[in-house]
């Protein structure tokens, strides 16, 4: 009877490990294609932005003129106004599909990755307090040696940042904790936002995919792309309690 059980444990155990298996490998291949649409991406993206820039300046000037020749027209000023707006909306999205290009073409040399990291909070500091959101940071004190494009790594942690900042409410708390384990660095941005939804965290990377408003879905993409060029990589843990937590891991050098 025993022997019995034990078998019937020990297959159990089994499938479940065989279920675990597949699951860890269908995240794999799902993480290799998201790398190469964003290795393509990039590298069109330069192409795209730089043809979409010049109409888009057109566009602006042209809104700018008419608002000046119509001051007295109430409603086509508005409409105009909107006009701005949406052209900024995409000017940004351009910076973004920039960004995207150049890391492909990004800049190796020694670093303290301490250095990005202050940069990036006090990029973020001042969205932070007009939101009520506060900042704070941990592990900062011992030195993070590294190699890699200072700016790109910044730019990646202020995509964390903001991405924490944006997702919290007002009184709540985006915290920056660095620590080093086996041979890695290791920053993670925690919010105390709502958390992502388990449906969404495996799309959370993907280009254009966002779950805000006003978001262009290519912050966290780039963070992604910005972290395996340096032979690292992005994961996102987000518990059912709410709040999500993204940890950029980087080589020790």
């Amino acid at each position: 009877m025993f022997l019995a059980t034990a078998s019937a444990l020990l297959m159990l155990l089994g499938l479940d490990a065989k279920a675990a298996q597949e699951e860890e490998k269908k995240r794999y291949d799902e993480r290799l294609i998201q790398v190469e649409r964003l290795a393509t991406l990039g590298q069109v993206a330069a192409e795209v932005a730089h043809r979409i820039k010049g109409p888009l300046t057109t566009i602006a000037v042209n809104a700018e003129v008419a608002a000046h020749r119509h001051a007295s027209d109430k409603k086509l000023l508005k409409e105009l106004e909107q006009i701005g707006e949406e052209v900024q909306r995409c000017k940004e999205i351009l910076k973004n599909l920039l960004d995207l290009g150049r890391i492909e073409e990004m800049d190796t040399e020694s670093l303290d990755l301490r250095v990005p990291a202050e940069r990036a909070l006090a990029r973020v500091a001042a969205q932070a307090e007009g939101r009520g959101v506060r900042l704070q940071s941990a592990g900062l004190g011992a030195p993070m040696p590294a190699r890699g494009d200072e700016s790109l790594i910044q730019e990646a942690l202020v995509a964390l940042l903001q991405n924490g900042v944006e997702a919290s409410p007002r009184g709540g708390r985006v915290r920056l904790d660095a620590a080093t384990r086996a041979g890695m660095h290791r920053l993670t941005v925690a919010d105390d936002g709502a958390g992502v939804a388990r449906e969404e965290q495996e799309r959370i990377f993907q280009p254009f995919f966002t779950t805000k408003k006003d978001g262009s879905g290519l912050g966290l993409s780039a963070a992604l792309r910005i972290a395996q060029k340096h032979g690292g990589t992005v994961e996102l843990e987000s518990p059912a309690g709410g709040g999500a937590r993204f940890t950029l891991s980087l080589p020790a050098r």
